[in-house]
């Protein structure tokens, strides 16, 4: 084996692990993938499997791995970034979700009902367990885990190996633009409910001014609960809804990350 092919194997391979990296960045971060329930092994094996895939796919045509170790670590650890962001658009979407949970709880009356949710290792509220767990299952009905193996895979043609350009666009984007969004999708979600519960604490305040005989702090909680609960159960196909516009929402905020990450030309 003559020299050159030793060394087209080793920029093979650094070229390979570098793809890798990106695809680590992704699965360790995005909802589906990340999940604790998958055994580290498991997403271990999947990270190669997806590499070893795009790596035939992946344009090596002007690319240029560095020969240094400090440039080639920045290259690993901006790939890394590249993967991150893509599975933390997601990430957000989900975090908007336990968010409205978590507002619905609070508005109802479940602020002290809190369990261990294993796929955080965290107590949450139940309400926001519920609303994961739904938006979850709603995320994979739509594809949502396919959508982010497309954008993962497109995001290798706009931003080659090695190249990506971490502007301050890009975390602008996330700073405020995705952030905002996370704040204003959970009053979303909660809205229903909490529109219903401010009328209801109206009609008892109105109730309590009028009947002053009546103790309303003891049938208030009860009533809150109650019409909370089921105000979120009759939601409940209208969420699905909202949850299926926030998955193709975040495909526009992946396209909009990817073009910002995109090498100046």
């Amino acid at each position: 084996m003559s020299t050159v092919d030793v060394a087209n194997i080793i920029d093979g391979f650094k070229f390979f692990v570098l793809i890798t990296f990106r695809v680590s960045g992704m699965v360790l971060i995005a909802p589906f993938f990340a999940h604790r329930a998958v055994p580290p092994k498991v997403r271990a094996g999947l990270v190669l499997a997806l590499a070893a895939v795009m790596f035939p796919t992946v344009d090596r045509v002007g690319i240029r791995i560095p020969d240094n170790m400090g440039g080639y670590l920045s290259a690993a650890v901006a790939e890394i970034a590249v993967g991150a962001l893509i599975g933390f658009a997601a990430l957000v979407v989900f975090a908007a979700v336990r968010l409205g949970g978590f507002i619905a709880g609070q508005q109802i009356g479940l602020a002290i009902a809190h369990i261990y949710d294993p796929t955080s290792g965290q107590q949450t509220s139940l309400l926001s367990q519920t609303l994961y767990m739904l938006g979850f299952v709603v995320f994979v009905l739509v594809g949502g885990h396919h959508m982010l193996l497309r954008a993962l895979a497109a995001s290798y043609e706009a931003i080659p190996i090695s190249r990506a350009h971490l502007t301050e666009g890009v975390f602008t984007k996330i700073g405020v633009g995705m952030f905002s969004e996370m704040f204003v999708n959970a009053v979303r979600i909660t809205a229903p409910a909490v529109i219903t519960l401010m009328l209801a604490t109206i009609v008892m305040a109105i109730v309590a001014r009028t009947v002053p005989e009546m103790n309303i702090f003891n049938i208030g909680f009860a009533m809150r609960l109650g019409l909370g609960l089921t105000v979120m159960a009759l939601a409940a196909p209208a969420l699905g809804w909202i949850f299926q516009r926030l998955f193709e929402r975040l495909s526009v905020n992946i396209e909009f990350l990817i073009n910002a990450m995109k090498p100046a030309a």
